[in-house]
């Protein structure tokens, strides 16, 4: 499994929203194995690395707010599907470069 792939998965369903839409209404273990079929290769742990990252550096870094329950990026993933909520108004706030350079330091601490 990898964090890498699931963010290659994020990044790809981040920008066609038709991808979106097709894995935007499954379940965690419907989208894990859709993805799988797809070629890509993340379980939960994955998952959970990377947007756990992703939402704390957001607020950190991007919004340089205090994590906690007045942060602004919780009120964003009100009303919205999961993964849309990860890949329109989480995944879009970071540069390709910022994002890559995220998940790799994932990687190396998973190794």
């Amino acid at each position: 499994m990898s964090r890498q792939s699931f963010a290659e998965f994020i990044t790809a369903v981040a920008a066609d929203p038709e991808l979106l839409a097709r894995y935007d209404r499954y379940s965690l273990a419907q989208l894990t194995f859709h993805a799988k079929n797809a070629g890509y290769e993340f379980g939960p742990a994955d998952i959970e690395a990377v947007v756990g990252a992703l939402e704390i550096t957001t607020i950190l870094e991007k919004d340089r707010q205090d994590v906690d329950g007045n942060a602004a990026l919780w009120r964003e993933m009100w009303g919205v599907r999961h993964l849309d909520y990860l890949a329109s108004r989480v995944r879009t706030r970071f540069t390709d470069e910022e994002f890559r350079a995220l998940v790799g330091g994932l990687e190396e601490t998973a190794a």
